[in-house]
């Protein structure tokens, strides 16, 4: 739990602001209209899923956003890499 981010001190900043209760923060933070039907889409596409194309781009926006938060929170990155790994197995799976 040694990284930079860490040690400098963004790592807290990043948190306070996921954490922040202020309109505009909160408006910033929202992913753009249709993001996660689009992402959904081309993975469903590309992987030649019979799957949900908003639930799937849905789970692995909020995926992505997970694995950011655990290396800023400074877990090892090689953790992260093996559970984002996982992660994109099980979706094929």
């Amino acid at each position: 739990r040694d990284s930079s981010e860490h040690t400098s001190g963004q790592s807290a900043a990043w948190f306070a602001l996921l954490a922040s209760t202020e309109p505009e923060i909160q408006e910033g933070r929202k992913p753009l209209a249709g993001d996660a039907e689009a992402l959904g889409r081309l993975l469903v596409e590309a992987l030649s899923l019979d799957a949900d194309v908003t639930a799937v781009g849905g789970t692995s926006m909020a995926a992505l956003d997970g694995f950011a938060a655990a290396l800023l929170q400074g877990f090892p990155a090689g953790q992260v890499r093996d559970a984002y790994h996982r992660f994109w197995l099980g979706l094929l799976g």
